[in-house]
């Protein structure tokens, strides 16, 4: 197995101890303003792609596991087919939420 492929293991290992969905942070502020935070301010439209890329971010970061944005994207790739319909749906609602905050900006 590739360094790659062990870590994107891992880390899904981590995550179904620690569970994204639902999302770990519902309150759509909080999120805008963690998105914000970063040196980019965030101008682009919210999906609920990178919403579960964010939440993979931060659990890895919170694990202290040293991953790259190559694991990241993979392992939101198996979470994002593993997960059912009405998961992904909170993930929709969100990032709605969160674009309304950004157009208010």
């Amino acid at each position: 197995m590739k360094l790659e492929e062990q870590k994107v293991q891992e880390l899904l290992e981590y995550l179904t101890n620690n569970p994204i969905y639902p999302p770990p942070i519902m309150n759509p502020e909080i999120i805008f303003r963690s998105l914000n935070g970063s040196p980019k301010a965030r101008v682009k439209p919210t999906t609920s792609r990178s919403l579960l890329r964010f939440f993979v971010r931060e659990s890895a970061r919170q694990s202290q596991m040293i991953v790259t944005e190559f694991i990241i994207s993979k392992t939101e790739f198996h979470l994002r087919k593993r997960a059912t319909m009405e998961e992904m749906l909170v993930y929709q609602r969100l990032s709605e939420q969160v674009n309304e905050r950004i157009k208010r900006r």
